[in-house]
């Protein structure tokens, strides 16, 4: 048992020298700025026609999902090339028998200029040399899977309407509000994940970094995992079932929700109801803390 605590603190070492490799550029970085304060790089539409599964990736530019009213995927790519050290374009994937999937790339070419000195440079600037931003209108009729990812960079997801979404991002914020949908995966790497009103079955997994998780009446279940961070649950009062474990930390939780505890050497474990049955919403965080707050 006593094994298991050295693991996780060797873990949360190695994992502490990967948060500090990348802390400088998380602490200073500048908040993704509005598509009025950029200037539209380029704007394209992609044709949907047959088109059942919809993914784009970028490597270093955040990405915006909107809800258009078009059939087709719009793409607008804003960014500031006074600023950036890189180029940038939306590239379409084409694969041999491919037929029912559209996949596109925001493709950054390498500027002229462009070193592995500058490279980290950027990472560390206040200037915000990845300040490239994509929004992306997905068309007015649903798909059945829409993909984004990022290497760096945001994604951002509000007011959506969709089937089975999947957002990855390897360094950046993932943020999503009011969406409806079958099925719901998050991935991150390094980077906050903020969930606020989410209609559908969640699953997310973090390996460094804070997650929020808000709904005002869950009625899907939610699976919560994270190796390094915190993990924040703010529910309004209403039938919920929540087992709650930490390997490496605490667990703090309303008075109002009286729920039993067990505390054994290798870990803590929350496990009850509010309320009468409700959907099962299961968190695990090997190091950090887990804090549910259930309002009235």
């Amino acid at each position: 048992m006593k094994g298991n605590v050295w693991k996780c603190l060797f873990a949360f070492s190695a994992l502490c020298i990967l948060v500090g490799a990348v802390g400088l550029w998380l602490t200073y970085k500048k908040p993704i700025a509005a598509s009025a304060e950029r200037t539209l790089l380029q704007e394209q539409a992609f044709n949907m026609e047959g088109i059942s599964h919809f993914k784009i990736s970028a490597n270093l530019a955040s990405i915006h999902l909107k809800e258009g009213s078009a059939a087709e995927v719009e793409v607008r790519l804003f960014g500031k090339p006074e600023q950036d050290s890189f180029e940038y374009h939306i590239e379409e994937v084409r694969k041999p028998g491919q037929t029912e999937m559209l996949e596109l790339q925001i493709v950054t070419g390498r500027h002229p200029k462009l070193s592995l000195h500058s490279f980290f440079a950027a990472l560390g600037s206040r200037d915000a040399h990845f300040a490239t931003m994509a929004e992306v209108y997905l068309p007015a009729h649903l798909m059945d899977t829409v993909e984004v990812s990022t290497m760096v960079g945001d994604i951002e997801a509000v007011e959506l309407v969709t089937n089975e979404l999947i957002l990855s991002s390897e360094l950046g914020k993932i943020e999503l509000a009011h969406v409806q949908g079958t099925d719901i995966l998050v991935e991150s790497s390094v980077g906050e994940i903020y969930l606020t009103n989410i209609a559908a079955p969640l699953k997310v997994n973090s390996n460094v970094g804070k997650v929020s998780w808000t709904n005002a009446r869950p009625e899907h279940p939610v699976d919560i995992r994270t190796d390094v961070g915190d993990v924040k649950v703010n529910l309004h009062q209403a039938p919920i079932t929540l087992e709650l474990e930490v390997l490496l930390g605490t667990i703090q939780t309303d008075s109002s929700t009286n729920l039993p505890r067990v505390e054994q050497e290798e870990g803590t474990y929350v496990h009850g109801s509010i309320g009468t049955g409700g959907p099962l919403v299961k968190v695990l965080t090997h190091v950090g803390n887990i804090q549910v707050e259930a309002a009235p």
